[in-house]
């Protein structure tokens, strides 16, 4: 019985993308490598007329502006509703009604001067901290001495000398932050002729040696230093296949806290973890793309309604602060998230929400796909960057697939002049369940509820100088 219907749905579905004439998209491009029939088997028995429709938004894809999809639950749909009824009826600002806030705009921590690369080049520059380079030092020197009996102290070494033992380690780091991701990535997609990059060896793998053997000499004479060589030199033979965290992990610590954030330090990019966890906003180009992956399959978020890392939980009381910070009555802000929740359920709606992202770059006079290269980044499986592939060439597929079971992502960077300005050149069509009428109801009903709910005109204007300041716009007269 489930074999019929399913071959039935199959069907109907095969012979919609004919009658859509879908343009050869992302979507359509991926759909060739990987029948829909394929993706089907993979979801829960019930979803079937639901990929139709999904199929139907993905006629919308433009060859010169369309560039992702993102998937939401309910939740963050009711916290974008909640920031449009602020800013339309307290700050007398009116939205362009294809633009969603993804973030609360206006923290500082949004603030990357120049896009994308600000952000890769803060997380991909760090300098790992004096008292964790003193640790890894130790723990060289105590993995010596357990195999090799020969006690080392860090201060028998002279700051010259500290300075070259560290250089090797801080050599890994160099290359894990800027090339091991890309490695990677390179196994599963690329451009024609694309070069896979052999392994650099490490320079100061000899000096680190040098220095070690020349200490050993003069603070033990009877040791033997061929030998001690020989070992030294196996341990670190397959230099970069070797974790520089081989060390910390060989040795057992008390302080597992440390040692959990030099193993964060040593993954820079990860958007799993605060700060970059909201920082990013992940994007599947193909709508379907890597749908035989957990927890990176878009249409999953929107056919089950629930969050992958549960970022949806705190949204009621990060508006609470908000309302707090620009000077409303806080107690409004569970007022109108739970209207909203309210409104939602008795309208039956309990599906999950797709935005569709467009960049209009040319309508401001800058080049096709300006706003994406500028502001967003290729990546592998939590945010891991790709730099040296360019986004907007991976939309219009110049790189072709190696792996069909992956699919890289991108990440867009949270920031104030760009993402998160409604007058920039980003467009978002939300498809949310929900009918015009219920939607336009949700947003009057919150709308009444914040009349009247001002109690700091000061925080409310200077709040809305700061944006307005970041977004390069004039004050409206209605808004002095």
């Amino acid at each position: 019985m489930f074999t019929l219907r399913l071959f039935t749905f199959k069907t109907i579905l095969l012979c919609s993308l004919i009658q859509l004439c879908l343009y050869a998209g992302p979507t359509q491009r991926h759909l060739e490598s990987n029948p829909i029939e394929h993706i089907i088997e993979t979801l829960e028995p019930g979803c079937e007329k639901k990929i139709e429709t999904l199929l139907q938004i993905s006629q919308k894809e433009t060859d010169d502006t369309f560039f992702g999809y993102h998937g939401m639950t309910q939740k963050n749909r009711l916290f974008q509703d909640v920031l449009r009824a602020v800013f339309e009826e307290v700050f007398q600002i009116t939205l362009p009604e294809n633009y969603y806030f993804l973030r609360i705009p206006g923290e500082q921590k949004w603030n990357w001067s120049n896009g994308k690369d600000s952000f890769l080049n803060q997380y991909g520059t760090m300098q790992m901290p004096a008292a964790y380079q003193e640790l890894i030092i130790k723990n060289l020197l105590a993995l010596i001495e357990n195999n090799q009996g020969v006690s080392l102290k860090i201060g028998d070494f002279s700051d010259d000398e500290m300075v070259t033992i560290w250089n090797y380690f801080q050599s890994h780091i160099d290359y894990s932050v800027k090339t091991d991701w890309n490695k990677k990535a390179k196994k599963y997609f690329s451009p024609e002729e694309y070069p896979l990059e052999e392994p650099i060896f490490n320079e100061h793998l000899t000096e680190l040696g040098e220095v070690i053997e020349q200490k050993i000499a003069a603070l033990y004479p009877n040791v033997d230093l061929e030998s001690f060589h020989d070992w030294f030199e196996a341990k670190l033979a397959d230099d970069y296949k070797v974790s520089t965290l081989f060390f910390l992990k060989e040795i057992n610590f008390n302080d597992n806290k440390i040692l959990s954030e030099i193993d964060q330090f040593f993954t820079p990019f990860d958007d799993t973890t605060e700060p970059q966890q909201s920082m990013l906003v992940a994007l599947n180009v193909p709508l379907f793309g890597n749908y035989l992956v957990s927890g990176c399959f878009t249409p999953q978020i929107v056919l089950e309604n629930e969050s992958v890392l549960g970022g949806d939980k705190h949204l009621q009381k990060i508006l609470e602060n908000f309302f707090t910070k620009i000077g409303l009555d806080p107690t409004l802000a569970s007022s109108v998230w739970e209207e909203g929740q309210t409104m939602l359920q008795d309208a039956g709606n309990n599906q999950g929400c797709l935005l569709q992202f467009y960049d209009e770059s040319t309508l401001l006079g800058e080049k096709p796909y300006s706003f994406v290269d500028k502001n967003i980044f290729l990546s592998f499986k939590h945010g891991l960057p790709v730099q040296d592939l360019i986004p907007s060439e991976y939309i219009q597929g110049l790189y072709s697939f190696e792996n069909k079971s992956r699919d890289l992502e991108m990440r867009m960077v949270m920031n104030n002049q760009t993402t998160l300005n409604p007058f920039s050149a980003m467009r978002m069509n939300r498809y949310d369940g929900s009918t015009p009428e219920e939607r336009e109801n949700i947003i009057l009903k919150m709308k009444q509820l914040l009349k009247d709910g001002i109690q700091d005109e000061v925080k409310l204007q200077q709040y809305r100088d700061v944006l307005f300041s970041l977004w390069n716009i004039s004050i409206p007269l209605s808004c002095r």
